[in-house]
């Protein structure tokens, strides 16, 4: 009966033993297929917070127009946008963000002029795409260009890009601009989807001209940018001004390839 008693017990631990051996193999074969629905349910609900933020920009935008435009017909109707996921591959300067290479080319239907969108609001243009990767310019760029609105006074300028703050230039000297005010990309003549925030006015200096000098603060950090979303608005050619840059001196070759 000794004999029997230790068998068993024997047996039971050798049991034991075997089942944590192959549960551990495949516990881990488990994990990783969950792992990896958690990757895509990550970068989906990305995708979906930032097409919800730029839509609910655009709405709000389109209903302080509407409001303003009540009684009139005729009201122009807004062309859809294509949302396209992108990550940033390259900075050009370790010193500050000034252009990036995105993973987005002609092969996956980039044509130039999209916006750079992050969860925040508008970060910059694609100004170069190749075959496989792009070029973009980031608001901090110098030769960054971008017809923007004021929200709160209605009034158009041009934005134009730089390291520490952005500059809204052709602002009359008569205009009550003032600190604090939202800086909106624009409706009309441009590609990009009007009213997404770019930035908020960080001072207005007296320039002693006809026109202010607006200081403004990007709404976005731009040094932390891993992933961004290309928006088209397809309906709307680029114009000219907002694909007015200076040539790089390493663009992306006929591959696409940045040297």
């Amino acid at each position: 009966m000794i004999i029997l008693a230790q068998d068993s017990w024997s047996a039971q631990v050798f049991r034991a033993s075997l089942t944590r051996l192959v549960s551990g193999p495949l516990g881990l074969v488990s994990w990783i297929p969950q792992r990896m629905d958690l990757a895509r349910e990550n970068t989906e609900l990305r995708r979906r917070a930032t097409v919800l933020f730029v839509e609910n920009s655009r709405l709000q935008e389109l209903a302080r127009e509407a409001g303003r435009l009540q009684g009139m017909i005729g009201l122009e109707s807004r062309p859809g946008l294509l949302y396209m996921p992108s990550r940033i591959l390259a900075r050009s300067s370790p010193f500050g963000p000034q252009s990036v290479v995105l993973d987005r080319g002609r092969q996956h239907g980039v044509t130039g002029g999209e916006a750079l969108v992050s969860p925040m609001g508008l970060v910059g243009l694609l100004v170069e795409p190749g075959q496989h990767e792009s070029r973009a310019l980031l608001l901090s760029h110098r030769d960054f260009r971008l017809r923007a609105l004021l929200q709160r006074t209605r009034e158009e300028g041009i934005l134009s890009g730089g390291a520490e703050e952005l500059i809204l230039s052709d602002i009359p000297f008569s205009s009550p601009v003032a600190t604090g005010d939202t800086v909106l990309t624009a409706f009309a003549g441009t590609r990009f989807p009007g009213g997404l925030p770019v930035g908020v006015v960080s001072r207005v200096l007296e320039s002693g001209g006809l026109f202010r000098e607006v200081r403004v603060a990007p709404i976005s950090r731009l040094n932390g940018l891993e992933e961004v979303y290309l928006v088209q608005n397809r309906e709307r050619p680029a114009d000219s001004l907002s694909l007015r840059w200076a040539q790089l001196p390493q663009g992306p070759d006929s591959s696409g390839r940045t040297p």
